[in-house]
């Protein structure tokens, strides 16, 4: 072991300095490769899943492409009497059929029915056959020849009979001096306190001589004064 570190001391200082360099160079060149290689490594990985990742999207749209191409093809109920160029095409309708479609509707006509349909557009049998089914017409188009089965609707006494009203009673004007208070509050407008008033007012006069003396109580309003005219009355002339 000591004969090899003999030989390294053979050098000059500078030759053993260069090889101490060349072999620090190695080692860096070295260590660069592998750290090169294991991050290459890891970028391959994720680019592998970010792959996968793609691959199971771009499946997902292919399926969504699929079934929307399906859908494309299927034929949805539709009012025969609305059917448009585009529509018509779709159908397998030639543009001479679309046409006599269209003439017949200027005129402000219905197609009602498969058969008619036929007549007019004059369609092959098997395009007929193919998209009548799903041919929708209007329930009253449908239920016009069916008979109605609905009963007329009979009047009679006997299921509504009149209903008697009770006449109101007409209650007759009481007099005045002979009023008590319950009976002056029972007026629209006259409360306990225009009550007290009025007989308080009564008992200073003696009696009252004509229902026009209600109209000297400037508190009451007029609506009061004549729903007091009218419940009550003074009945002959008053002693003085």
């Amino acid at each position: 072991m000591m004969k090899h570190f003999k030989f390294f001391f053979r050098f000059t200082r500078d030759q053993r300095r260069g090889i101490v360099a060349l072999f620090a160079v190695i080692i860096l060149l070295q260590a660069g490769y592998l750290i090169f290689n294991s991050a290459d490594w890891q970028t391959s990985q994720q680019k592998s899943a970010e792959e996968k990742e793609w691959l199971a999207v771009q499946s997902q749209i292919d399926a969504l492409k699929s079934q929307k191409e399906k859908e494309a093809g299927k034929i949805f109920p539709f009012n025969p009497n609305f059917i448009s160029d585009y529509k018509g095409y779709t159908l397998g309708m030639s543009t001479a059929e679309i046409d006599r479609l269209h003439k017949f509707r200027e005129g402000g006509k219905f197609v009602n029915s498969a058969e008619e349909f036929k007549v007019i557009t004059k369609v092959p049998d098997t395009l007929l056959q193919k998209i009548s089914p799903y041919f929708k017409f209007p329930d009253w188009v449908k239920n016009k020849n069916k008979p109605s089965t609905k009963e007329p609707y009979v009047y009679t006494d006997s299921k509504y009979p009149k209903k008697e009203f009770a006449k109101k009673e007409v209650k007759a004007a009481l007099d005045i001096n002979q009023a008590l208070e319950e009976d002056l509050i029972e007026v629209y407008g006259i409360g306990p306190a225009f009550a007290k008033m009025i007989l308080r007012r009564r008992a200073q006069l003696g009696a009252y001589v004509s229902m026009e003396q209600m109209s000297d109580f400037k508190n009451l309003s007029p609506e009061a004064v004549a729903g007091l005219k009218k419940s009550f009355k003074v009945s002959g002339q008053a002693d003085v």
